[in-house]
């Protein structure tokens, strides 16, 4: 039976934290299993070192990969100290962030309050990681488990949409009495933070040049979906920002219910605010494979084929865990349609929702596609004659469904019973600014009015609230409705879904309706098909990655202790080269000759008798007589130099059975 290949890890010389791993021969045909194997772990292939580099807390992963995969793997003692260390400084970070969460437990439970089981699991496995993606679905407490996880007195900079500066001071008060909370305001007023401090900004006070970063800061990027864009200024600055800090020690954590909103090489540009895209996949192909990417007609195209691993892949960077997973008892929802009477009454609105679906279908017969994919490619370019005409139509639409929205709200204003109101567009919005007892949030709203509406409704002295999905769909709580109504919907699925979860969260004590209202025309009804069809798709990719929860902080630590101790096991083993007896006839024939010259040579070369070994051979040759006497045998090297010395005396010993 042939041996095992070998690929020997050591520490990289790139960086701390890395792992190098490189194979100790020539694969040939088992170089594809090899790569396979690191590519699962989150390798990249470094050609200056010529091997693979990963995360040192990927290690066990890399382990378990090339062994099942049929290699042998050999540790280097440094990267054993070095896992040894590592896993050290994660109980350390779990047992401190526990603590934390004790305190802010004893301090609730005086109040009526407690912690979640799941929001204490999550704290445990955010604490140690230095750049982690925090996932949970909307409403279940990011901004809490981020907070109580980050270290005491670490400086923290958390950078937030504008409209939730506010809250993180204030559930910074709440959860974390300990930081300094300041809040940043003007383009020009970026710093980073003090010890024990927390800098709340926003991302247009981002610079170009963040500056020196304080040692072992912690960087939060909420909503960090914002990030998408690698061409956008805002995303260019975060990464300097995110670098700068990793760079001294800090940490870097993405928080977003979801990290995908569209595109799947968004879930790529995501995790790369935190240098994770590389960590999770290895290599840009080895992502496309997973999400399903080919190149297309357009560029970069999704097939819809998600690999199964594309979940495990996720799990090594990132906490994912969906409502119904976590808390049983937390409210569901329930989607319901309503088709309301609005285009067949105006003649015009009519004439212009068939003049764009006729235009629709003339395109895609030119271009041998359906209907809905017309839609959709003219809703994704954003460009041409047939965007504007379906995005003038959808603005129509929207107006059009406002004297029905006014019924249904009147409705439950009858029955005394809070509703929450949605749209892609302003007009429904602003027709319920002068309604009494209703407040708004648009994108013009100032922070301060916007987070008094929300207080308002919250507290019940409004009867409604009505917002933009842009500016509603982020950083509020409106649990005191059970009711969301949707006049029409963004074309990005996840933020629907994020508007929905406003009401949808801790602190609702009854079940969610969700209510959108369609229109009396295809336009409308393909629309919200498309866009039922793009939330599954999202499903099948990000939110996959939930099904199994990932190892908590604890089980790594033992994981890489585990490895460090078998490497330390097998490092003693290996530090004694194996022994054997002879197994050639020249090596028989070096056995004999090594015996008989020590037995001539009782002096150990102290006369000049021309008998047994000579004064330079004598040390070496009379301890290889004395192992081979002992029945022990000889090391391959040992062998080598035992024939090499036994034919510097053919007179006294003969010559080797090849020359006789």
């Amino acid at each position: 039976m042939s041996p095992r290949p070998l690929v020997r890890l050591a520490p990289s010389p790139t960086g701390s934290g890395l792992c190098l791993a490189r194979p100790a021969g020539w694969l040939g045909d088992t170089f594809g299993a090899y790569k396979a194997a690191l590519d699962r772990a989150g390798a990249r292939y470094e050609a200056k070192l010529k091997g693979q580099v990963l995360k040192i807390v990927a290690v066990p992963v890399a382990v378990r990969n090339l062994e099942a995969a049929g290699f042998a793997v050999e540790v280097d003692r440094a990267l054993r100290d070095a896992l040894a260390a590592h896993a050290t400084e994660v109980r350390s970070d779990v047992q401190a962030a526990e603590e934390r969460a004790a305190a802010v437990d004893a301090q609730l439970r005086a109040r009526g309050l407690a912690l979640f089981p799941f929001q204490r699991l999550g704290v445990g496995w955010l604490a140690p990681r230095k750049a982690a993606g925090l996932f949970d679905e909307m409403g279940l407490g990011k901004t809490i488990q981020a907070l109580v996880a980050a270290p005491e007195g670490a400086p923290m900079l958390v950078v937030c949409p504008k409209v939730a500066k506010r809250n993180w001071v204030a559930e910074a008060a709440r959860w974390r009495p300990d930081l300094r909370p300041v809040m940043l305001k003007g383009r020009n007023s970026f710093r980073w933070p003090e010890v024990g401090e927390m800098v709340v900004t926003n991302k247009d006070i981002l610079t170009d040049d963040p500056g020196v970063a304080p040692e072992g800061a912690v960087v939060i990027a909420d909503e960090a979906h914002v990030y998408k864009n690698p061409k956008a200024r805002c995303t260019k600055r975060f990464r300097r920002l995110s670098q700068e800090a990793r760079d001294r020690g800090g940490r870097v954590w993405l928080l977003t219910g979801t990290p995908l909103l569209g595109k799947e090489p968004e879930l790529w540009n995501v995790l790369e605010a935190a240098g994770l895209a590389r960590d999770a996949f290895g290599t840009w192909r080895r992502f496309s494979e997973l999400v399903g990417l080919e190149r297309g007609r357009w560029g970069m195209e999704c097939t819809g084929r998600v690999s199964p691993e594309l979940p495990e892949a996720l799990r090594r960077v990132s906490l994912a865990r969906r409502r119904t997973e976590v808390l049983p008892d937390l409210p569901t929802k329930l989607w319901r349609t309503v088709e309301v009477e609005c285009v067949d009454a105006d003649e015009g609105l009519r004439k212009l929702c068939d003049e764009v679906l006729a235009a629709l279908r003339e395109y895609a017969e030119k271009k041998g596609i359906s209907l809905e994919e017309a839609i959709e490619e003219a809703m994704a370019t954003k460009d041409g004659v047939t965007f504007d005409q379906l995005a003038r139509v959808r603005h129509r639409l929207s107006i059009a469904k406002i004297p029905a929205l006014l019924e249904m709200i009147e409705e439950r204003e009858e029955e005394e019973q809070p509703v929450v109101v949605f749209s892609a567009h302003r007009a429904p919005v602003e027709a319920l600014a002068t309604r009494g007892g209703w407040g708004i949030v648009t994108g013009g709203a100032a922070a301060g009015q916007r987070a008094d509406a929300v207080e308002m409704f919250q507290a019940g002295r409004l009867r409604g609230i009505a917002a933009t999905i842009g500016a509603g769909g982020v950083a509020i709580t409106l649990t005191r409705a059970h009711e969301a109504i949707f006049v029409d919907l963004d074309w990005t699925p996840a933020l629907n879904a994020q508007a929905e979860d406003r009401v949808c969260r801790i602190g609702q004590t009854r079940g969610v309706i969700i209510t959108r209202i369609q229109a009396d025309h295809a336009i409308d009804e393909h629309v919200n098909r498309i866009l039922a069809r793009k939330q599954e798709l999202i499903a099948a990719t990000v939110e996959a990655s939930a099904v199994l929860a990932p190892a908590a902080s604890t089980e790594l630590a033992d994981e890489l202790e585990a490895v460090a101790r078998r490497a330390q096991e097998t490092g003693a083993a290996s530090s004694r080269p194996a022994r054997r007896e002879a197994s050639t006839p020249v090596e028989m024939w070096a056995q004999r000759a090594i015996v008989a010259l020590a037995a001539m040579d009782p002096d150990h070369a102290g006369v000049v008798n021309e008998m047994g070994f000579n004064k330079l051979d004598g040390s070496i040759g009379h301890s290889l007589a004395n192992q081979l006497a002992s029945g022990s045998g000889l090391t391959e090297k040992q062998w080598t130099l035992a024939t090499a010395i036994a034919r510097r005396y053919p007179r006294q010993v003969g010559r080797p059975p090849e020359e006789a």
